[in-house]
């Protein structure tokens, strides 16, 4: 069964484990099982400084976080882009944080401008968007330009500049199991 990024965990095990120059806060979850994950890493001069941080304390035995915690640098994948107008575009495709195999992929699709900034596109562009959207989830990246395409709006291959967090409201948690 897949969890959710929402689902929350307890943490049952905390530790610094050293990795070369730096040392990583490796905690596990009963949720996640003997799975280890880094969630803070410090060089030695500061380790003691980043225990007691707020990220580090957060991450102690008994506290419960959600398993988005757990996340990785999110990675964006298979990105689509397409010009709307001059400097706005859809830009959908999969992030990869880390959390694939136990949550699902996350996608996204959402209307920027090249500041990344949000877009209020119109009733056309935003179901060409979820059409899009669908496409990606079912078929993947070439179905995806094809219902762009087919919509009349040219797609490229130019990734965004900036890309969204799985906190995001343009993010869904493709195959995770609903609360």
């Amino acid at each position: 069964m897949m969890l959710s990024r929402k689902d929350t965990a307890t943490i049952t095990w905390s530790e610094w484990v050293p990795d070369g120059d730096v040392f990583w806060l490796t905690v596990r979850t009963g949720i996640t099982g003997e799975r280890a994950f880094r969630v803070l890493g410090s060089d030695k001069e500061n380790l003691g400084l980043n225990h007691r941080s707020e990220r580090g304390v957060r991450f102690a035995p008994n506290n419960v976080i959600v398993v988005g915690d757990l996340h990785t640098v999110p990675v964006i994948s298979a990105e689509v882009d397409a010009s709307i107008l001059s400097g706005v575009f859809f830009n959908l495709g999969y992030i990869d944080d880390g959390l694939t195999d136990l949550c699902g992929p996350l996608a996204f699709a959402r209307i920027v401008d090249y500041n990344c900034s949000g877009y209020e596109a119109g009733d056309r562009e935003r179901a060409t968007l979820e059409r899009a959207l669908s496409a990606l989830l079912s078929a993947g990246t070439s179905a995806a330009r094809e219902e762009i395409t087919r919509a009349g709006y040219p797609t490229f291959r130019t990734p965004s500049p900036c890309g969204p967090a799985w906190g995001d409201p343009c993010v869904r948690e493709v195959n995770a199991r609903r609360a």
